[in-house]
């Protein structure tokens, strides 16, 4: 029996936008090493088979995404990414058919979260498109995350609520639900994408 059901792993500290509910940070810029990685996933392989490639970092701008995951299935590992989405069209071929991906949950509030986003639509229409084709693979399910802001933009949460709910799209025209506890105060919020 596994120690931890998941463990979550920064494969950078960069992030490509600057959101205004990410607090900033003055941490070094970088990319773990495929090396570095292999260890930690010796390190925790006795205590779990899942990993999570997202803590504050944007991990679709590690330049070796796609050994990342190849590692990670070799290792016996299933990966959840959580993503901004902007760069999803510089990756998708870094991502598709990779057997070690399980989840991909884009952050789709990003966008009015970056001062000087532009082209909403286009965003959308590229996650969307993104997300149809993911989902073909078997086995694999998409997460749309939004938070509930002011229309300042400011969190409505209170510190101490810890709840997050999300539906993850099998691609199959039904929506799985889960609720899971989550350290960060968001409430998420699901879009539906018409199947095809």
């Amino acid at each position: 029996m596994k120690t931890f059901k998941k463990f979550y792993i920064e494969i950078t500290s960069i992030c490509n936008l600057a959101c205004s509910f990410c607090p900033p940070t003055q941490r070094a810029k970088g990319f773990i090493g495929l090396d570095e990685f292999s260890h930690r996933l010796d390190q925790i392989k006795p205590h779990t088979n899942h990993i999570y490639l997202h803590v504050k970092g944007e991990p679709l701008l590690h330049p070796k995404l796609d050994a990342i995951l190849d590692i990670s299935h070799a290792k016996g590992f299933k990966v959840n990414i959580t993503t901004n989405g902007t760069l999803i069209e510089k990756n998708r071929h870094k991502l598709l058919d990779k057997p070690a991906l399980r989840q991909m949950n884009f952050s789709l509030h990003s966008f009015d979260g970056h001062e000087g986003s532009t082209d909403k639509d286009g965003y959308v229409a590229s996650v969307l498109s993104f997300a149809k084709e993911l989902v073909k693979q078997p086995d694999v399910f998409v997460s749309f995350r939004l938070w509930n802001l002011t229309k300042d933009n400011g969190p409505t949460w209170s510190a101490s609520e810890t709840r997050k709910s999300s539906k993850c799209w099998n691609g199959s025209s039904r929506w799985i639900s889960e609720s899971r506890r989550s350290s960060c105060a968001a409430a998420a919020l699901s879009w539906r994408i018409a199947s095809t």
